[in-house]
């Protein structure tokens, strides 16, 4: 951790995920929509087949 191997990659990260309006963790962008907090994977399964239908 000292060596701050990562910490260029972080920063970048961090940055992106602010630019995209992310504040808290877990955040998953799905078609766009910002799903925030932890959900069942049964929620999480209907938001991706959700979006899925929504492409086509």
């Amino acid at each position: 951790m000292d060596e701050r191997r990562y910490a260029a990659a972080v920063e970048e990260d961090v940055a992106q995920a602010r630019a995209l309006g992310v504040t808290s963790t877990p955040t998953f962008l799905i078609n766009h929509r910002a799903v925030v907090g932890a959900i069942s994977v049964d929620d999480f399964r209907w938001l991706v087949d959700e979006a899925l239908r929504q492409r086509r």
